[in-house]
């Protein structure tokens, strides 16, 4: 899945040690003219086995290597260890070498049984979709843990007038590098995980924008809906749904319907934010997007995108709406605290510069 913005459209997921060892000489050797002493970009594609220590004796200082590390941090969307990057012996080829594996690791994480690769089925500026998102034995996994649940009824958070009534399980909270292996009965939610992981274009950089994922499942009947919304605050940086029921009637509701830009109406909306949003809505002239919920879709929305889960029609009969719901969000003591990449440049070189926090 290589969503606009990844990294892995600019270098390919099959990326070898070599063109990793490529890159990195671009980034430190390229543009010319190249200071005097310092290698030419052919010179140190023949030197990969070259050590940090000895490429400052060739003119590339400790700020210049450290930004390089945190430049490519940045581009693959990667995390060196901070130890590996503070050794005098790491060579050029070890750091090539880590790139790799990544790139490398991901292209093992998006291949599907048989082959296949899971590619959007379609998406906007503010969402995702991916169809057929899980395997069938995870699917059918995670439906069993749906069903096991127990459930609380929930009035609206919207207009628990209109809206009617939801049933939801107890929530629970992941940290955003959590991994489980095939067949671990975690395997579906790190699924999950990684594709919120892979799609940066909607939730930004995995650590970063965001540092957990917090999840429910939960179960719409006949009747009702949930009114407009845009899920801001909270530290939220995009919501995911991934529909769990086992079929869809075309006529039985339950859309999820998006506008696809910003209305601008945050989480701060003086009254009461629904009528913010509805009458932001009525001002705009874009058209609504009408996505379906059918069995293992995962949609995924950018936080602040106004949106609406339409009716479940009585022609449902005994059928529910039932999905797993979540957000990648950034929490309290992380936004309080935050870790610049000029503050890190800074620890990892042994001075620290102030960071105004506001």
């Amino acid at each position: 899945m290589n969503a606009p913005g990844s990294p892995f459209c600019r270098v390919t997921p099959s990326a070898s040690v070599e063109i990793c060892v490529g890159l990195i000489a671009r980034l430190l050797f390229l543009p010319e003219p190249r200071p005097a002493g310092r290698p030419s970009f052919a010179e140190f594609l023949f030197s990969p086995a070259m050590r940090y220590d000895e490429l400052k004796n060739l003119g590339v200082d400790s700020l210049a290597w450290m930004t390089l590390l945190t430049d490519l941090e940045d581009l693959l969307r990667i995390r060196f260890d901070d130890a590996l990057l503070l050794a005098d012996t790491i060579s050029v080829n070890d750091v090539a070498q880590v790139m790799a594996e990544v790139l490398h690791r991901d292209e093992a994480s998006r291949d599907l049984p048989g082959g296949e690769v899971r590619r959007a089925s379609s998406c906007g500026e503010r969402y995702w979709i991916i169809d057929d998102f899980l395997s069938v034995d995870e699917f059918a996994a995670l439906k069993e843990t749906m069903c096991n649940a127990k459930y609380t009824r929930i009035a609206s958070v919207v207009s628990p007038a209109l809206d009617g009534f939801a049933l939801r399980s107890s929530g629970k909270v992941l940290a955003h590098d959590t991994h489980a292996p095939p067949g671990d009965p975690d395997a579906p939610i790190a699924s999950i995980l990684r594709a919120v992981r892979d799609t940066p274009t909607v939730y930004g950089r995995a650590g970063e924008d965001w540092t957990i994922v917090s999840f429910a499942f939960w179960q719409y009947p006949p009747g009702a809906r949930l009114g407009w919304h845009n899920d801001t605050g909270e530290g939220r940086c995009g919501e995911f749904v991934l529909y769990l029921h086992e079929e869809w009637g075309p006529s039985w509701g339950g859309e999820l319907m998006l506008l696809d830009r910003d209305l601008g109406v945050g989480a701060s909306a003086s009254g009461n934010p629904a009528f913010a949003l509805e009458a932001a809505l009525n001002q705009s002239q874009s058209e609504l997007t009408a996505i379906v919920p059918r069995p293992n879709r995962l949609v995924m929305i950018k936080a602040g995108t106004a949106h609406f889960i339409n009716r479940v029609d009585a022609s449902a009969g005994d059928a529910r709406r039932c999905s797993l719901t979540g957000f990648a969000s950034k929490r309290v003591r992380d936004q309080l605290d935050p870790e610049s990449r000029l503050e890190r440049l800074g620890v990892l070189m042994g001075w620290r510069p102030k960071v105004q926090v506001s």
